[in-house]
């Protein structure tokens, strides 16, 4: 027994040095592959997004497969589900070109072409003068939300996941500095960060639906299905008296964007369960209006309804 501990930790810096080695290279090609692309015009751009893509979807094909089967329940027929899966692979192509494209070019060539529904929204929650708590789902071009707030001269604070390579997280606090974001990372910052918003009246950005903490999850109804879902940050905005927001985004046309926001929710009797409920209601409703453009289909886990 003793040998096999010695074995397990003789192995753990093989481990760390191959994630290192695969993660510095992914690094390296995605920095390659964003010159390139803002180099090209945006069809050739495309052209390159799609061919990256297809290289990638062997590996989350059964993940898709089975996800979208649980979420739309026996009636989502073989045929109904190669098409979404068509569509959803030309989304993840344009989703992806537009990110690298964005790394090297002006940031108001893509955020002029971002139109917004429900605005009226997010000015009433800052005249509460208590914060906004702004959530979403990965759906449509969600990473343009907190990028085209902090165009239109709102302040915002993007809370995203801890990440354990420094050349990955260079790289995505280069890319919001040129958006005009604020950066926070979950279990370093983000709770300072939400102290901050509340105090400065200023808006606090992240995305729900994918937890990155599964030790803290609820399984909340998703579609047919079900997801977990980290509850901490209903949990924050209630303990804050936060106003809290959702936003959804859209892709539309060819290369059109359109972020719309929901009516703030009333928090005064809910729970941290009721709110992610609700949350995810709506974020089941977006996939179910435009199945193609939920992001996560081949990263998280639906899991059937007992």
């Amino acid at each position: 027994m003793r040998e096999n501990a010695n074995r397990e930790k003789d192995s753990q810096p093989t481990v760390a040095l191959k994630w290192r080695l695969i993660v510095g290279t992914a690094v390296v090609v995605a920095r390659v592959v964003a010159r390139v692309a803002a180099a090209l015009n945006y069809r050739a751009a495309l052209f390159l997004g799609r061919l990256i893509t297809k290289a990638f979807e062997p590996l989350t094909r059964k993940r898709r497969d089975r996800n979208m089967r649980r979420f739309f329940g026996p009636s989502f027929s073989p045929t109904e589900q190669a098409r979404v899966d068509k569509e959803h692979h030309d989304y993840l192509a344009r989703m992806r070109t537009e990110i690298a494209r964005g790394v090297h070019r002006e940031a108001s060539e893509q955020l002029n072409r971002v139109a917004f529904a429900g605005e009226e929204h997010l000015q009433a929650a800052l005249e509460r003068r208590r914060g906004v708590l702004l959530i979403s789902g990965h759906t449509g071009t969600w990473w343009l939300v907190p990028a085209a707030l902090a165009a239109r001269g709102y302040k915002v604070t993007g809370i995203f996941t801890s990440i354990p390579f420094p050349s990955v997280e260079r790289l995505l606090l280069r890319l919001a500095g040129r958006y005009g974001i604020r950066v926070a990372f979950v279990g370093k910052s983000a709770y300072r960060a939400a102290l901050e918003a509340v105090e400065k009246n200023e808006v606090l950005y992240l995305t729900f639906d994918v937890s990155v903490r599964p030790n803290r999850n609820e399984r909340c109804r998703f579609g047919a299905g079900t997801l977990d879902i980290d509850p901490g940050p209903a949990q924050l905005a209630l303990r804050q008296n936060m106003t809290v927001l959702q936003a959804a985004c859209a892709h539309q046309g060819a290369r059109d964007h359109v972020i719309t926001f929901y009516p703030p929710d009333e928090i005064a009797t809910a729970t941290p369960s009721v709110l992610c409920q609700r949350w995810l209601d709506r974020v089941a409703d977006e996939v179910r209006q435009r199945p193609s453009q939920w992001w996560s289909w081949g990263y998280v886990d639906v899991q059937e309804q007992k």
